[in-house]
């Protein structure tokens, strides 16, 4: 299996829709990056609330879980078929340097008053 081609950013799909109500995704094949968990689950399913937490997760569509069975009565529930998709555990940086880069070597070795001077 491809890992690139067929991956989904569990934190680029939450920060893509406004959640309104949880909802369940299923049909998943979860890639823990945790110490120790490196193998791909497959046929899983996670339930995500409104407020972007993941409240469930198992084997399985969620069928006899007790926290999707609540979440399925509330108005605006949605389910999401992933079969054939992973999921794993993202990480989204709001402050990130990356433009530095093109500005590599200007002023090699000095401090960052001279570096700064070197832009300019």
């Amino acid at each position: 299996m491809n890992f690139r081609s067929r991956s989904l950013l569990l934190g680029s799909l939450a920060a893509a829709v406004t959640l309104s109500a949880a909802t369940l995704y299923q049909g998943a094949t979860l890639l823990p990056l945790g110490s120790g968990q490196d193998t791909p689950t497959r046929s899983r399913y996670l339930l995500v609330s409104d407020t972007g937490v993941i409240t469930a997760l198992g084997a399985g569509a969620g069928s006899g879980d007790t926290a999707v069975a609540t979440a399925r009565t509330a108005p605006g529930f949605s389910v999401v078929n992933l079969a054939g998709k992973i999921v794993m555990p993202g990480f989204v940086s709001g402050h990130s340097h990356l433009w530095q880069s093109a500005f590599c070597g200007i002023t090699p070795g000095s401090e960052f008053p001279a570096w700064l001077q070197g832009l300019h």
